[in-house]
């Protein structure tokens, strides 16, 4: 076993050549997470200034055990020479909530003091500070940490009303989809804690059978499963409905839909007897009135706004007849489904408003439209409820910054082949590509980034022969409104030529040292 000894960004690094690591270089001994390096900025010590770009730390939220619990350790890259102190600014420092974060003032360890709720907050940006308490001219810039809460199926459904009630005639098909359940969750709804899932528990009456209707275990949406509605016999059902997250096998809640069996011209006039002698004779039918639901016209209502509305900005008045003339009935309005939470109704008068932001991006849109129902209910003793169906599309702003698919390369540091970057943008036409690029800070000495022909992707080149190492480029990509972001992507540099695949070395890296192990 050879030991090797090479000298690194003006450091002594030890690594092993045809042998395993010692338990100095073990990858794994730091159980608190990663060393967050202050690059060395002061002017009276300065080595080698580096750009100071830190990956967000990821907790999960409802953290047990003891606390304060160690999530990461700062530490500059001045402390080998100099004593350096330690200290946070931001949210959950000295900001709202002050102290859920800290961190010890000698060492550099970050702490969080208590469980973390993402239903509360989702993310946290925080400051470090280093300076030296022995003289006050050397000093870090000051580094941002974001700690991103990672979501934990902590709530259950709810549902948006309970009873729901609804309305069917007794002649309807088989499949005939008649009123909509909805349950709202909490938790992320990007992930599986909050995609519910609808059943039906049991049905009151069973007769004629007990199976008479379904439900869109994803839409909530309930139907005729089979014919035998008979309003003179059974004019009401009550169906126990559960949602569950986690597509339908996490947390459980219950409601009810109370539906109303509504009459048919289904039975014709009998004679009370029947003829000792034949004669002839006028018979008047007289059709009693039963309650109808309202309708809503049209039954589907189109519009089309903005996607960067602001809350409490008024879309549309959308309003339902009510069929029975001969009653003088009051019809109120409720949001039935409105899957992303964005529409409030004015219960009186059908006012339609923006009740949280809307985004065109949603995984809710489908085909750049959103779907939302809308019920009217009329007061009859026996209630009857309309539904129309609003329509909203969404017209593109540019809210989405472009974004560099790849966070990291390798390549050689000497006739290095450019690297080819991609480059996406959530916005559509006219606020996408074509893209431009702009390197920044230190990354315009050692590389060169240009767009390729088609504007969408970003050639990227190493221009100057660098020490073998990892290295932070930030890149800052426009989109075709110039609205930009900086992204950063990590570089390996190793010590070979032309394609990364003639390197004869494995860069790893501990603590702070830096170690090439021969292949």
């Amino acid at each position: 076993m050879q030991l090797v000894l090479h000298e690194w960004l003006g450091g002594l690094v030890v690594g092993l050549v045809g042998g395993s690591w010692s338990d100095a270089a073990c990858p794994t001994c730091n159980p608190a997470g990663p060393i967050l390096e202050v690059p060395d900025s002061s002017a009276g010590l300065r080595r080698r200034k580096r750009d100071w770009v830190i990956p967000p730390i990821s907790l999960s939220e409802n953290l047990r055990g003891v606390f304060p619990k160690e999530i990461s350790k700062i530490k500059s890259s001045l402390s080998k020479e100099i004593r350096m102190v330690y200290s946070i600014t931001g949210e959950g420092a000295d900001q709202p909530p002050v102290g859920l974060f800290t961190v010890n003032r000698n060492n550099g360890s970050l702490y969080v003091t208590k469980p973390l709720d993402r239903e509360a907050k989702d993310n946290y940006v925080l400051q470090v500070h280093a300076v030296s308490p022995d003289d006050y001219g050397v000093k870090e810039a000051p580094m941002e940490i974001i700690v991103n809460v990672i979501d934990q199926n902590d709530n259950k459904p709810i549902f948006t009303q309970n009873p729901f009630l609804g309305s069917v005639p007794e002649a309807s098909a088989k499949d005939f989809e008649f009123m909509t359940v909805t349950a709202t969750d909490a938790d992320d709804p990007n992930t599986a804690n909050a995609d519910i899932r609808y059943s039906i528990i049991s049905q009151s009456p069973q007769q004629p059978n007990p199976s008479l209707f379904d439900i869109n275990p994803v839409t909530g949406g309930i139907r005729v499963k089979s014919g035998g509605l008979d309003r003179e016999n059974y004019p009401e059902y009550t169906l126990l409905i559960q949602a569950a997250d986690l597509e339908g096998n996490g947390l459980v809640t219950t409601g009810t839909a109370v539906i109303t069996v509504t009459d048919s011209n289904d039975n014709a006039p009998q004679f009370e007897k029947t003829s000792v002698l034949t004669s002839t004779a006028t018979v008047i039918v007289n059709v009693q009135d039963v309650n109808e639901a309202p309708v809503f016209d049209p039954v589907e209502k189109i519009i089309s706004k903005p996607e960067d509305l602001a809350v409490e900005t008024e879309l549309i008045v959308y309003t339902a007849t009510d069929p029975d003339t001969e009653k003088t009935q009051t019809v109120t309005y409720r949001v039935g489904a409105d899957p992303a939470g964005w529409l409030s109704v004015d219960r009186e008068t059908g006012l339609i408003r923006v009740r949280s932001p809307m985004d065109r991006e949603s995984p809710f849109m489908k085909d750049g439209k959103y779907k939302a129902l809308i019920l009217a209910v009329d007061d009859d003793p026996v209630p009857a409820t309309g539904t129309g169906t609003l329509v909203i599309v969404l017209e593109d702003v540019n809210d989405n910054a472009p974004v560099i698919e790849e966070r990291s390369i390798r390549v050689c540091n000497k006739e290095s082949t450019p690297v080819l970057l991609s480059v996406t943008d959530k916005d559509g036409p006219g606020f996408a590509d074509p893209y431009t690029v702009e390197l920044q800070g230190d990354s315009r000495r050692d590389w060169t980034a240009r767009m390729d022909e088609t504007k969408t992707g970003i050639i990227l080149t190493l221009k100057t022969a660098l020490k073998p190492g990892e290295y932070n480029i930030i890149l800052r990509v426009y989109d075709a409104s110039k609205l930009f972001q900086d992204n950063v992507i990590q570089a390996t540099v190793c010590d070979c030529t032309g394609e990364y695949e003639n390197c004869p070395f494995i860069i790893t890296q501990h603590m702070n040292n830096y170690f090439c192990l021969k292949v």
